[in-house]
C-alpha cells in the first residue's frame, strides 16, 4: 500500500480545536469521494488485519513465556481481560488464535 492510499486514513486522525474526534472523522468520511471512501475502507481493513496479527504474535509470546501465570497467577485469557479490557469471549478467542499461529500457513 502506498502513502497515497493511506492519505485518507491519516487525515482522519488529526485533531482540530475543540471538535470531538468522532465528529471530525465523520465529517472527513462524509466529504470523501466514492472511490476514495472505498480505497480508505480497504486500507483500514488491511491495517486492522496487520495490527490483529501483531497482537496475536505478542499474545503467543506472552503465553509461551507464561508471564501472566508467573507475574499474576492468572491465565493468559484472564490477563488479557484485566489488562486489555477484553471480554471473556474476545480474550479467549485471541489466545486460541495466538496458540494456533504455529499451525497456520504463512502468507
Amino acid at each position: 500500500m502506498t502513502n497515497q492510499n493511506l492519505a485518507p486514513c491519516q487525515a482522519m486522525v488529526s485533531i482540530e480545536d475543540g471538535e470531538p474526534l468522532a465528529a471530525q472523522i465523520q465529517h472527513h468520511i462524509d466529504r470523501l469521494p466514492n472511490g476514495e471512501l472505498k480505497q480508505a475502507t480497504v486500507g483500514l481493513k488491511r491495517h486492522l488485519d496487520a495490527v490483529s496479527t501483531l497482537l496475536a504474535l505478542h499474545v503467543r509470546e506472552l503465553d509461551e513465556r507464561a508471564l501472566p501465570t508467573l507475574d499474576h497467577r492468572i491465565s493468559t485469557t484472564g490477563w488479557l481481560k484485566l489488562h486489555c479490557q477484553m471480554s471473556t469471549t474476545e480474550a479467549s478467542g485471541t489466545v486460541k488464535t495466538a496458540r494456533a499461529l504455529a499451525h497456520m500457513p504463512t502468507v
